[in-house]
């Protein structure tokens, strides 16, 4: 029945498990998704404005001197490119010119060296040697536009005067200057590829090529995102989720990496997996062990039941016996029937049988005061030895009128012990009832009580010689109701053994049983002594 549950409860788990392990392995692409789309509106919005900016400024500014356009003549004084000391734009690495001859300058480098004199920096002279690797790319790129430019192309007025301090202006001269828009491409430069702005200026009988390029890093930097691998780059990776970013004649990438996030959803999901199947195994164990206990306390009470069942039967048996006894020996010796020579002999039979009800009534009480947890004993220092021989003599003349052979023994001395003894007089008679009982078939009939010190302790040794306690029937001797399994076993309440057990315990000592050497049973009682 268990089984059922357990199982519905185990797929119903598995499933919202997996359907919650799937949201956690999404989600990081998800959220990649999500943030490459934003960085790549965000790029492509920034990007636009660079190109329209960069669109409507002079082409003679790539140049890194040109003549002052507010004097008309010859004559005119140079001016110095505001783009000779350095970019303005963040994204910017360098702006170039390239001529026919695929000779490269830069508003920080003209093609003759420092133009000035001074000594170019470093990163100039870098940054030009590498354009210059591209060049014959980079003019590939611009010069396979249409030539003549269409009406639409911009117009601007060149710069007027000769004598140009630099061999880039030698081509120049007076008349219109036409100049196309910026177009993106994509080149490999130093063998990594590099986002670069081109275009083509025509000066008369001139053709320039112009642009500016992207620094990569400069991007990154831009695109830069907490806890997460942002890269702009045109080759992604497997685990990259990847926005295009919209740059018209090239195709770049923005990749967001989900390498980290998705190794933290796995393990999370392991965990989650685990701590599911911990509980499942948990849980399960727990109702099983809840069901093992109903279960068991079930079969308890159905035992119980079926045991008090037969304890009302055998005491109504134990209860009728002696109570018929009572009354035939009673009306014997009122109405004068029988012997009259055996008045005394009846007497003693009826307080036999009085006795015998005695007993019965006594352990029914003591097995309710046990049930109640209300048994008690008042301890005194009296010697044990004393009141364990009173008890023997007291049940003597009964069992020796069944044909039981009693013998009292007191092994060497015997040191103080705390007891009750009306406890272990009615111990005594239970464990000497018991012999009887069970002995009455036997070929020896002897019972021996011995009083012997074991240790600390001072035992109380019951022997009989009758069949002795069935194998099976030894670990619940002392349970209530138990007797033996034997169909001609001698009828009883079965509350001797447990009521013995419950006295020692009064006693802080012990009951157990013994084999007896030769056939029969051994019940020993441990008391602890005072010394």
């Amino acid at each position: 029945m268990l089984l059922v549950p357990c199982v519905a409860w185990y797929v119903a788990g598995s499933r919202a498990v997996e359907r919650e392990s799937r949201s956690l392995l999404r989600a990081p692409t998800q959220q990649a998704e999500a943030l490459a789309g934003r960085l790549s509106e965000r790029l492509h919005g920034r990007l636009t404005s660079l190109l329209l900016a960069e669109n409507q400024r002079p082409f003679y500014h790539y140049q890194n001197r040109y003549p002052d356009l507010t004097e008309n003549c010859e004559c005119a004084s140079w001016v110095e490119s505001p783009l000779a000391h350095g970019t303005v734009e963040p994204l910017i690495e360098s702006y170039f010119e390239i001529d026919r001859t695929l000779a490269v300058t830069t508003p920080r480098m003209p093609a003759d060296g420092a133009g000035d004199g001074a000594i170019p920096p470093d990163d100039a002279v870098a940054v030009r040697a590498l354009l210059q690797s591209s060049a014959p790319e980079l003019v590939r790129f611009a010069w396979g536009s249409t030539w003549p430019p269409p009406p639409d192309f911009a117009v601007a007025s060149a710069p007027r005067g000769s004598g140009a301090p630099t061999a880039a202006f030698v081509d120049y001269a007076d008349g219109a200057a036409y100049v196309e828009s910026f177009e993106w491409r994509t080149v490999t430069m130093a063998g990594e590829p590099r986002l670069v702005a081109v275009r083509n200026v025509r000066l008369t009988d001139a053709r320039r090529v112009q642009g500016f390029l992207i620094s990569t890093d400069a991007v990154n930097a831009f695109l830069e995102a907490p806890s997460q691998d942002v890269r702009f780059c045109t080759a992604v990776g497997i685990d990259d989720v990847t926005e295009t970013a919209d740059l018209g004649g090239t195709e770049w990438k923005i990749a967001v990496s989900v390498d980290d996030a998705t190794v933290s959803a796995n393990v999370r999901t392991a965990r989650m997996q685990g701590e599911f199947r911990r509980i499942f195994w948990g849980g399960t164990g727990i109702a099983s062990l809840a069901a093992a206990l109903v279960l068991g306390l079930v079969r308890k009470s159905e035992r119980l039941a079926i045991s008090r069942s037969q304890f009302a039967a055998a005491a109504a048996h134990e209860l009728r016996t002696p109570l018929a006894g009572l009354r035939v020996y009673a009306e014997m010796l009122a109405d004068d029937l029988g012997d009259p020579t055996k008045g005394r002999a009846y007497a003693r039979q009826v307080a036999a049988e009085a006795e015998r009800l005695g007993r019965v009534v006594t352990n029914v009480l003591g097995f309710t005061r046990l049930e109640r947890d209300s048994l008690e004993a008042r301890l005194d220092s009296d010697d044990l030895g004393t009141t364990v021989r009173n008890a023997v003599e007291h049940a003597r003349p009964a069992l020796e009128a069944l044909g039981i052979a009693l013998e009292f023994e007191v092994a060497g001395e015997i040191p103080v012990v705390r007891h009750d003894a009306d406890v272990i007089t009615q111990m005594l008679q239970n464990l000497l009832d018991n012999a009887e009982r069970y002995g009455r078939n036997a070929t020896n009939r002897r019972v021996r009580v011995v009083l012997v010190r074991a240790g600390a302790n001072v035992e109380v040794r019951v022997i009989d010689h009758g069949p002795g306690v069935d194998a099976r029937d030894r670990s619940r001797l002392f349970r209530p109701f138990t007797r033996g399994r034997d169909a001609d076993a001698p009828t009883g309440l079965g509350l001797g053994l447990p009521l013995v057990a419950s006295f020692a315990k009064l006693h802080h000592g012990s009951v157990r049983h013994e084999p007896t050497p030769g056939g029969g049973a051994t019940f020993v009682v441990g008391l602890p002594a005072l010394r």
